[in-house]
């Protein structure tokens, strides 16, 4: 309850104090006087408090005892979000779902207009992951599924056609479940942005999708594990135990991804052989 004290002065009104006071438990209700005995003890109260700061016996007193009620049009809107639309396009797997209402959250803190007007949202998936990590960390999300997520927030502004080696890196992060659900979430971005831009995306889509059951049919490099040099002929080649060894695995496998070398044991043993006459700084 608020209790405003005032005079007139011309056309004006003329603020002298004010005091504050909440209800200890429901009195009102939608703006109605819902506990009348609450309200008459509080508005005494509030009274009170007015006329020992200001010494006056306040004899005129109007009470508004609905006012928030009088002041309140009602009325209806509809607004689409993209979000909503992601979310209805998107597969009805929670983690998809989730995926769909979360990807985009980061793009208000990131929010900049380029010298044309048009709006810009660099960093917006970086900065996604950041907020949704905390809101899933506080709904108490299994870790396998935040980070399920997360991923593909972060990681759903993908520029198509991907080439050969950003597909087999996205395949070797996610699996083969993890990035069909990530075409899917590009897919109800997609759907949920104007129609002359869906038409030239989707199709990108669809052959991202057959270039990776492909890549998987033939059963590419993928991981380190997949190479044919192992660890233990790096050792053989003299190269010691610890990051070292580990840095030459992902530089093999960086080349292998690229197309700049085979996947066979020859080459790569050869390859190998001159990232050791290298300074270790730049493998």
């Amino acid at each position: 309850m608020v209790g405003v004290v005032g005079k007139s002065a011309g056309d004006r009104f003329k603020v002298l104090d004010m005091e504050l006071a909440e209800h200890g438990k429901r009195a009102m209700m939608d703006g109605q006087i819902d506990d009348i005995r609450q309200v008459a003890a509080l508005a005494r109260t509030v009274t009170e408090r007015l006329e020992a700061r200001l010494g006056v016996k306040l004899e005129r007193v109007c009470v508004a005892a609905a006012g928030r009620a009088l002041r309140t049009q009602r009325g209806t809107f509809a607004l689409e979000l993209p979000e909503e639309q992601a979310l209805e396009a998107a597969p009805a797997a929670p983690i998809d779902r989730w995926a769909a209402l979360l990807h985009d959250c980061g793009k208000p803190a990131v929010k900049t207009y380029g010298p044309d007007g048009l709006a810009h949202f660099y960093g917006h998936a970086q900065a996604g992951v950041e907020l949704a990590g905390a809101l899933l960390s506080r709904l108490r999300f299994p870790n396998r599924e935040r980070e399920a997520i997360l991923a593909l927030v972060e990681l759903h502004g993908q520029v198509l056609p991907l080439s050969e080696k950003r597909l087999k890196k996205l395949l070797a992060r996610l699996g083969p479940q993890g990035f069909e659900r990530l075409l899917g979430l590009m897919r109800a971005d997609v759907l949920a942005q104007a129609p002359h831009l869906a038409s030239g995306r989707l199709p990108l889509i669809v052959q991202a999708q057959r270039e990776a059951e492909a890549v998987l049919a033939r059963r590419d490099c993928l991981t380190v594990r997949d190479l044919a040099l192992r660890g233990g002929d790096l050792l053989a080649l003299g190269v010691p135990p610890g990051p070292r060894l580990g840095r030459t695995l992902n530089r093999l496998l960086d080349e292998v991804l690229a197309g700049t070398l085979a996947n066979e044991k020859p080459g790569l043993t050869a390859r190998a052989k001159e990232l050791l006459e290298e300074d270790p700084i730049h493998m």
